[in-house]
């Protein structure tokens, strides 16, 4: 981000990541999302909710607007669970369940192909090297929070 780049030049890292995740066919946005909510909810209530819920939960979450150092906090906290689920799906997943509290019991999931999977994969890193970096992100919201102390 140089200092030459006005904001309607730039993608956001939020921007980018929606952009991409409604770029994934339904079915694969639904199981990411349903994977987030299972990796990361502290109420394990919400762990049986129908995949739409999850869904809909999930793409709130995306588009709730906030400053920016608490957007980027957030892109990095999705782009780290995404991670450990896209880049390690086939040991979360074994058959069309994944795996939780280490008993063998688990969540149903709608099966994906290991072309669909490989799809997700090939997406999210070509994302994650760009406007999903570390350095982009990190970039982004400092140039975010310099914008706002000179308006």
């Amino acid at each position: 981000m140089s200092e030459n780049n006005d904001s309607a030049a730039m993608i956001t890292p939020q921007a980018a990541f929606i952009q991409w995740f409604n770029s994934q066919p339904r079915n694969v946005a639904e199981i990411l999302a349903r994977l987030f909510y299972i990796c990361t909810t502290e109420n394990t209530n919400q762990m049986a909710q129908d995949t739409g819920t999850y869904w809909s939960n999930f793409k709130y979450l995306l588009v709730k607007s906030d400053f920016p150092l608490r957007i980027a906090a957030r892109m990095f906290y999705i782009r780290a669970i995404f991670d450990m689920v896209i880049f390690h799906h086939e040991q979360l997943i074994v058959g069309n369940r994944m795996l939780s509290h280490g008993s063998g019991e688990g969540t149903e999931l709608a099966l994906l192909s290991g072309k669909q999977w490989e799809r997700v994969l090939d997406s999210w890193t070509e994302l994650r090297g760009q406007e999903m970096s570390e350095n982009y992100i990190h970039s982004w919201a400092a140039w975010m929070i310099k914008q706002q102390r000179e308006a």
